[in-house]
């Protein structure tokens, strides 16, 4: 009884300390299960250490390749020219239906033979015509003596030849009486030699833009 009369104070404090220490824990264990479903259901944007993804959009690669848009078009592109691949013409009598359809007009002389070239090379698209008819259409609005009218025009500036071709044999003409120009009639001579092989076809082509 001595011992605790003259500790009394010491013990008092012990028993404050024990009580408080006690009452903590207990509180503590209280909320735990509130603390650890906060953290679960806390803003995905708050927790960017758990979640990389949030400040590193390439962390998940396999999900941004699946999700980018490039594949999506590379297949768009890809069924588009398998169906237009697939819907050209396998005959001659069907390519010129769709050429009457599309253009409105009948197909060119040699149109025939054109067909059996591309069977023989196994061109691809025998339908497409589109950017020809383009370039084309500015001249399809003369008249083929306008044509060569104009042809002859351009003829006399500098360093401008003609190739004409006559009766399947082609030839450079140089107009101009007052300007020689030995380099663009080698470029002339150059082209009338290259179209050599297939003159013929040329003459079927300026029939038709001159007639």
């Amino acid at each position: 009884m001595g011992f605790a009369r003259r500790n009394s104070g010491y013990i008092f404090m012990f028993c404050v300390l024990f009580v408080f220490m006690q009452v903590g824990f207990h509180t503590r264990r209280r909320n735990q299960p509130k603390l650890e479903h906060a953290l679960v259901v806390q803003n995905p944007d708050d927790n960017w250490i758990s979640n990389p993804s949030n400040i590193l959009p390439f962390a998940d690669e396999k999900s941004v390749i699946d999700e980018h848009p490039i594949p999506r078009l590379m297949e768009d592109a890809e069924e588009k020219y398998r169906k237009k691949l697939g819907g050209q013409s396998k005959s001659l009598k069907a390519a010129v239906a769709e050429y009457r359809r599309r253009y409105r007009r009948a197909p060119p002389k040699g149109f025939d033979a054109w067909w059996a070239f591309a069977q023989k090379y196994d061109v691809k698209m025998t339908d497409e015509y589109d950017t020809l008819m383009e370039d084309l259409a500015p001249f399809m609005e003369l008249s083929g003596e306008e044509f060569r009218r104009r042809a002859a025009q351009v003829g006399e500036l500098p360093s401008v030849d003609l190739v004409r071709i006559r009766g399947g044999i082609p030839t450079v003409i140089n107009v101009k009486t007052d300007f020689k120009d030995t380099e663009v009639s080698a470029r002339a001579r150059g082209f009338s030699s290259m179209i050599g092989k297939f003159v013929k076809t040329v003459s079927l082509i300026t029939q038709l833009v001159c007639s």
